[in-house]
């Protein structure tokens, strides 16, 4: 039993090295992912906070989905949902926390940095819109009264440019970083 669970926790290796790499990669984010999605969820337990319970143990099934994904082959498509689940995850813990002032926050820029470890371009561009469209409905909840938040007296919409801004720069650094990184293994 704990030979299949070592198993299914080692990244698979495939004929073509650059599929490989990324494999490694990819299991590397996604355990990280299971740590610190069940660590949350034992403290927002402890702080009995059940919404956010259900919310890290629901995204914890996903990245086992997406291993068992990725031990298939489907590195795409194991990206895709590990990010797209991970950026509506750190979106729902926003909604039921604290929205845009919430420390969850600060898990949307480790969203785009896997993103440039994993994407090409244009991928890293649509998913650099998909974090960013998390980040406009969070403020709109605010701004509009759908969530009440002890700080939503300060949020306006005005706030979205500087989210512009910050993800846009946060984008270009990581995306340069991660292609002179892959440029130097090469």
């Amino acid at each position: 039993m704990f030979k299949k669970v070592v198993e299914f926790l080692r990244p698979p290796s495939f004929p073509d090295e650059e599929k490989t790499r990324l494999a490694r990669i990819l299991y590397t984010i996604q355990i990280a992912l299971v740590a610190a999605a069940l660590l949350a969820a034992f403290s927002s337990f402890r702080l009995d906070q059940s919404s956010a319970v259900k919310g890290l143990l629901s995204a914890c099934f996903v990245i086992f989905l997406t291993i068992w994904l990725t031990q298939k082959g489907y590195l795409r498509l194991a990206s895709w949902v590990i990010l797209v689940a991970t950026t509506i995850s750190v979106t729902y813990l926003l909604f039921v926390g604290q929205g845009i002032h919430d420390i969850s926050m600060m898990l949307l820029p480790l969203v785009v940095i896997m993103g440039s470890l994993l994407f090409n371009r244009l991928e890293f561009g649509i998913l650099n819109v998909v974090v960013f469209s998390g980040v406009i409905f969070i403020v709109h909840a605010e701004v509009s009264g759908k969530i009440s938040t002890d700080f939503a007296q300060y949020t306006e919409y005005t706030d979205l440019i500087f989210l512009a801004v910050e993800q846009t720069l946060i984008a270009i650094v990581t995306r340069l970083l991660a292609r002179n990184i892959t440029q130097s293994l090469n």
